[in-house]
């Protein structure tokens, strides 16, 4: 059985996220996993929630 792999980063939004995955979950309520991203050793973060509408992740709400 092959696989393969295929990077999705850039046509769902977050090919410039420059950190590392800390968490993911249901942040805002709306049943679509969204994503908690640590940058910067720890110091900076933000919440990029996936908006169904459009099947991309965005900042909403940008601390880093």
């Amino acid at each position: 059985m092959s696989s393969s792999f295929s990077d999705v980063t850039e046509s769902v939004g977050i090919s410039v996220v420059d950190g590392y995955l800390a968490a993911f979950g249901d942040f805002n309520g709306d049943k679509q996993t969204d994503l908690f991203i640590v940058t910067d050793g720890g110091k900076l973060n933000c919440c990029i929630y996936f908006m169904f509408n459009t099947e991309k992740f965005v900042v909403l709400k940008k601390i880093c």
